[in-house]
């Protein structure tokens, strides 16, 4: 036997006659005269879910239509209500739960998602859609308001991203904003996902989910009267309320979420969560990060903040070469038994301070690394595996970074290297 039960709620002013909410009810209760439903609309069927699939440099909406087309064809039949975005990413997911990836993809783009009682997506801009039929106006049918301020626990400040590993290195990027750290202390969060498959999506990622996160939003809720609910609000809408005062000036506030009551009389009450603009900075919705997809044995033990890697599989790290040859392996062309190999230059954000050099091959006795921090100008011996630091380990200044290898031994296979600094 298959357990389905199909809920309908139709809601409006006067008689009801407008599917408001499609879904199944997954739990009744029943309390004294009471009987309480809980369920979910069709939309939990993202959640269950997972997909496979890389993009480069692609738009969001682009890709979301691809998602649905390809893996949610039940949500693909009415994409009008999809708009583009400005924000092209690059992805890389692997048996990863399609909700999680349209919250990546309304993060990046900051844009809002939900679907409807047809199964239609929607895919909009934050703040874009005004409800042209609701409002919360006090001495009408505002009944409360509470728990309304700064929501503090939400705001991240420091975004660090591990991504794959690299032939043994890691994939390391971090973005940090010294405005909300000034106001709201240090508020760090460490992402470990599979899905990032280079430096240049790493850095992305954290970007974004900085610019998501940095600033408080100020959220509370507020209730209708009973019998003055609001049956066509939908999430991501701005709704108009006025209640000063509680503090609240009349204005569009944004929808986070809502519910509705209904009682014995079937009378609609509506409780709406709510987002007030803070006008001196601009606040951005909170994103919860799945941290399902960990990753084992990260090599940071000094928790630096970026990694230059350079594995060993084409030549595309590579700035010069003399007696050395990358096929798999960095090693000695055939009949030398020495040669160098130098990088390509890393231009960092600030002058690098701290420095951890880590090495994967074979046979690595006797190989020579040093650093450059002047674009080759000068340069540093550094040991693998070991913090150097600046004004201790070496002196030079500068943001352009260079590895320099030497080896010493036609046997040496160099598979990969990566400098991770701060």
């Amino acid at each position: 036997m298959v357990w389905r039960r199909n809920c309908l709620f139709y809601a409006d002013y006067g008689t009801p006659s407008t599917l408001r909410f499609k879904g199944i009810v997954e739990k009744v209760g029943y309390k004294d005269e009471e009987i309480t439903l809980s369920g979910r609309s069709f939309g939990f069927l993202l959640l269950t879910r997972t997909i496979t699939k890389s993009y480069t440099n692609t738009e969001t909406s682009v890709i979301l239509k691809d998602i649905l087309a390809s893996d949610a064809t039940e949500f693909n039949n009415d994409l009008s209500y999809i708009n583009e975005s400005s924000k092209s990413i690059t992805v890389n997911w692997s048996e990863k739960p399609i909700l999680d990836c349209i919250k990546e993809l309304c993060n990046a783009a900051n844009f809002d998602f939900y679907i409807d009682v047809n199964n239609a997506v929607h895919y909009f801009e934050k703040r874009s859609i005004i409800n042209q039929e609701e409002a919360i106006v006090h001495g009408i049918n505002l009944e409360s308001v509470g728990n309304f301020g700064p929501d503090i626990t939400s705001v991240i400040n420091k975004v660090r991203v591990y991504g794959q590993s690299l032939i043994g290195t890691p994939i390391v990027a971090t973005s940090s904003d010294d405005e909300s750290i000034n106001e709201y202390y240090l508020r760090m969060q460490v992402i470990n996902d599979t899905n990032v498959a280079s430096y240049a999506q790493a850095i992305q990622r954290t970007e974004y989910e900085l610019e998501q996160n940095k600033n408080a939003p100020i959220v509370g809720e507020i209730s209708t009267l009973p019998a003055m609910g609001l049956p066509s609000i939908q999430p991501g809408e701005m709704l108009s309320i006025s209640a000063p005062d509680n503090g609240i000036e009349p204005g569009l506030y944004r929808v986070v979420s809502y519910t509705h009551d209904i009682g014995h009389e079937v009378v609609l009450k509506t409780k709406v969560k709510i987002e007030k603009l803070k006008f001196n900075i601009p606040v951005a919705f909170k994103n919860v990060i799945d941290t399902t997809q960990q990753l084992s044995n990260i090599t940071n033990p000094y928790h630096l903040d970026y990694s230059f890697n350079m594995p060993f599989t084409d030549y595309s790290t590579t700035d010069y070469y003399n007696n050395v040859e990358i096929t798999t392996v960095l090693r000695c062309m055939p009949g030398f038994t020495s040669g160098t190999w130098v990088s390509i230059t890393r231009i960092a954000s600030l002058n690098i301070t701290k420095l951890h050099l880590i090495v994967t091959g074979e046979n690595l006795s006797g190989t020579v690394y040093e650093f450059s921090v002047d674009n080759g100008n000068t340069w540093e011996t550094i040991t693998e595996n070991t913090l150097y630091s600046y004004g201790t380990n070496f002196t030079g200044i500068g943001n352009q970074l260079k590895l320099r290898i030497t080896l010493k031994s036609d046997t040496t296979n160099v598979k990969s290297a990566c400098l991770l600094y701060s």
